[in-house]
């Protein structure tokens, strides 16, 4: 019958049986007067496939159903929005209101959430209105609560402020929805004042307050915070999950804090065991054992574990790369090969920037080359990059001009700032002319390309060669980016810096803005310009600025 229908449809979406949950719904076609008489029995039905995540055959499904209600709708429409796909829910909504049928409180936090990740901000405050209209938010806190968290992460926080404020009732969910908001804003000064109003109020932060809170000060680079927070909530009695870990063991790895990430280490085995720690959890412990230099650990980690995936190999790799362990490196890229697990472009990435950095040439150009050849992964912008570091670092500056001329890629200004500093570096006029003018080109007031093509002309390597090169106008220098640009002359040599002022040194009675270092006293004042600094710090003893 059709409550015995119901329960084994019920039954396949719990156990995701799709083979069996379609047996069962031929039956039910077999006899179509059933879906007729039960309007349940179509939404069951819609159900199982939905949770059999078979959205499209869901869909189809709602559309041949012979009654519809608003259960029905808000079930594939819930569907949708769940799995990011924001726009075919916001679509199902306006069928379902073509049809006369009002969205009750479940659609209503559906469609917010539709138009979250569209960015539907107009469509939300229509639905705002309504839900205010019908008097909705005094029923439901998890409806207002959802309103703030729609309002906040699209950064309106006035109005997630005000939609708060209306909550009757603000739980831990709604404190935590705000925050939230003001997490992926990088608003840490809002995370913790809420944080701290939350608990004034009587509400006790939940894992996700916390995590929430942790991951704002790890934003910030407040190494202490976060490993004060971190101990904090643990002495209110709850345990740490992998996002709370996760977050502090990054924070440990980009501060080199090697004594708490092995607490943490030790704290992840005693609870899991070493052999059940998690992929991501023991990816993150490469990586803050790499950086801390303890490439030993890095790599018992390593081999401790069961399931590795890519993101395991390149953080090994980029690790070794970065402590210079090279042989590692190199033999764990062949060990990929051997056990069958195929780099990534960002793996070639590590491996051509640590060639370039130790200057193994003929080695970056063999991985290169073997990345479309043996690999099939065609080479991108980052990788041509690399390979045109890895070049001029070494002086091979011709075999860097080919590539510019093969036409293989589109350099961009990471590309030709780098040729500028290559042919800066070995002397290059003609290139590092050329290098300049695309710069030009690309950000015509790019500052530290004018710096560096500047100090290329006053260092003699194009004066000799070219003296009627002249880059740019004194006028034209005044300011760059925002930026105050000064040159400074010590002892008869120009160099350019930037200023945030126009107060140097003082004047000399002898010259303009002229100042003397003698000995440890200087006649320079407003040692807060950035150009003072530069000049007092690029100069020995006896020595003459002067600013221009």
């Amino acid at each position: 019958d059709i409550v015995t229908f119901i329960c084994m449809l019920k039954v396949c979406g719990s156990t995701r049986a799709i083979a069996k949950g379609k047996l069962i719904h031929e039956e039910i076609k077999n006899n179509r007067d059933l879906l007729e008489k039960d309007i349940a029995l179509g939404n069951a039905l819609v159900d199982m496939y939905v949770k059999c995540s078979m959205l499209t055959k869901a869909k189809v499904v709602l559309e041949e159903l012979p009654d519809r209600d608003t259960v029905s709708w808000s079930i594939v429409i819930a569907a949708y929005a769940q799995n990011g796909q924001g726009v075919e829910a916001l679509n199902l909504f306006e069928q379902m209101e073509s049809e006369g049928l009002s969205p009750d409180m479940v659609t209503f936090v559906h469609m917010l959430e539709a138009c979250g990740s569209t960015g539907a901000i107009e469509k939300a405050k229509q639905i705002h209105h309504d839900i205010i209209s019908r008097g909705l938010l005094i029923k439901d806190v998890v409806l207002g609560t959802s309103l703030v968290d729609f309002y906040a992460k699209c950064g309106l926080f006035c109005e997630a402020k005000e939609s708060f404020d209306q909550l009757l009732v603000r739980d831990v969910i709604s404190w935590t929805a705000l925050m939230a908001g003001y997490a992926e804003q990088k608003l840490e000064d809002k995370v913790f004042e809420c944080f701290t109003q939350m608990q004034l109020d009587g509400v006790s932060p939940d894992l996700y307050s916390w995590n929430t809170v942790i991951s704002g000060c790890a934003e910030q680079g407040e190494k202490e915070s976060v490993f004060t927070t971190y101990q904090q909530m643990q002495d209110q009695g709850l345990l740490p999950n992998s996002i709370t870990l996760v977050s502090v063991l990054k924070v440990c790895a980009s501060t080199t804090s090697l004594e708490m990430g092995k607490r943490i280490h030790a704290q992840i085995e005693g609870a899991t065991g070493v052999e059940n720690v998690k992929v991501v959890l023991a990816n993150v412990l490469i990586e803050m054992y790499s950086r801390c230099g303890r490439i030993g650990d890095a790599l018992k980690v390593f081999d401790s574990m069961t399931t590795k995936d890519v993101v395991t190999w390149n953080t090994l790799i980029t690790g070794c790369g970065r402590q210079g362990e090279i042989d590692i490196a190199f033999s764990m890229l062949e060990r990929m090969k051997e056990e069958g697990i195929k780099p990534e472009s960002i793996t070639f990435v590590s491996v051509l920037s640590l060639c370039s950095h130790v200057g193994l040439v003929d080695e970056g150009l063999r991985y290169f080359k073997a990345m479309s050849k043996d690999y099939g992964i065609s080479p991108d912008l980052e990788h041509y990059n690399c390979i045109v570091d890895l070049l001029g670092r070494a002086g091979r500056l011709n075999d860097l001009f080919e590539i510019l001329e093969s036409n293989t890629f589109e350099p961009d200004i990471v590309t030709w700032s780098t040729v500028l500093s290559s042919c800066h570096q070995w002397g290059d006029i003609e290139l590092g002319s050329r290098a300049f003018e695309h710069i030009a080109r690309l950000d015509e007031r790019n500052a530290p390309s004018l710096i560096a093509i500047s100090n290329m002309y006053v260092d003699g390597h194009m004066r000799k060669s070219n003296n009627n090169f002249n880059p740019m106008k004194m006028d034209e220098l005044k300011t760059l980016k925002g930026h105050e640009m000064n040159w400074i002359e010590i002892n008869g040599n120009s160099k350019q810096s930037f200023g945030e002022d126009k107060e140097e040194c003082t004047v000399s009675p002898n010259a303009i803005k002229v100042g003397m270092l003698d000995n440890d006293n200087t006649s320079c004042q407003n040692t807060e310009s950035p150009s003072s600094h530069f000049g007092l710090k690029s100069t020995p003893k006896q020595s003459s600025i002067q600013m221009i």
